[in-house]
């Protein structure tokens, strides 16, 4: 058994309620692991010297509003990708499928569209990368796979332009590579060093422990947390970091605890009950 197949054996085993999401991970994993090609690193056409420029000057690698290419390649890896919702929403996914194939712009504007709204969201549209239920166990698949199908691309520019990004000081609550708000934030080694990271790009960056990575706050009176279960209980290596100042809210895992490698992806899917109970108590 393969690294990541071990992996994904052991979500399962520590997190039966969330088998089915965790199956449809692998089943993208594969997909991805298939479409390997997809990796160029002329895919933004973003010279070395400009990178380092960019960040230098406060801004990302990539303007999402203005730098997203058309590419046949990410385009038809997403109606691959359709395959996985095939299966319980056939009618839903044909129409789909039909449209992007129809419509040159389709897929185009679904990703723009979907960019537009985790970066500069309006109040009705504030989201982030999944609509989850009440059950915490259905949850729309079809932003997960646009963002999937241009995942290939941002992260090979991440791996060619890591050291530019760890030598830049970039400390802002964003990632510095796609400028989407950070997923999750980490807790690493043993002086309990915090960066956040972003599942678009596989990227990560170190940031202030007693920060909120939305508007900045650094006001401990109003930045607080909140985990789920007994303390002695495996999720205490969980919790909710909020700010009642924006009233926004990130996942927070302590990685000295548990798997010594975990896979940010799949931790991010298996803590959809903390996403849950952050917006049930009104945090976006």
């Amino acid at each position: 058994m393969s690294d990541i197949n071990k992996t994904f054996e052991h979500y399962r085993t520590e997190f039966p309620h969330y088998c089915e999401i965790i199956e449809t991970l692998q089943e993208i994993h594969l997909l991805r692991e298939k479409r390997s090609a997809l990796r160029q690193e002329n895919f933004f056409s973003l010279k070395r010297a400009d990178a380092i420029q960019k960040l230098k000057n406060g801004q990302p690698f990539i303007n999402l509003q203005k730098d997203l290419p058309h590419s046949r390649e990410s385009e038809q890896y997403f109606l691959t990708l359709l395959s996985i919702t095939e299966k319980d929403h056939p009618g839903a996914t044909a129409e789909l499928h039909k449209a992007i194939t129809i419509d040159e712009n389709a897929y185009r504007d679904l990703v723009t569209e979907l960019f537009r709204k985790e970066i500069n969201p309006s109040q009705n549209d504030k989201q982030r990368i999944l609509n989850i239920d009440e059950k915490a166990d259905n949850l729309d698949l079809i932003p997960l796979l646009l963002h999937e199908s241009l995942k290939p691309f941002f992260s090979q520019l991440t791996e060619n332009l890591k050291d530019v990004i760890s030598n830049s000081g970039w400390s802002q609550g964003s990632c510095p590579v796609c400028a989407r708000p950070a997923d999750l934030s980490l807790i690493r080694e043993e002086e309990g060093k915090r960066s956040l990271f972003c599942l678009q790009c596989d990227c990560d960056w170190p940031y202030k422990r007693m920060q909120c990575p939305s508007c900045g706050e650094e006001d401990q009176q109003k930045l607080s947390y909140f985990t789920l279960g007994d303390t002695d209980d495996k999720d205490t290596r969980y919790r909710v970091n909020i700010c009642r100042q924006c009233k926004s809210y990130i996942k927070n895992i302590d990685t000295r605890k548990g798997l010594t490698e975990i896979n940010p992806e799949i931790e991010n899917m298996v803590t959809l009950h903390l996403d849950l109970q952050a917006k049930k108590e009104g945090f976006q």
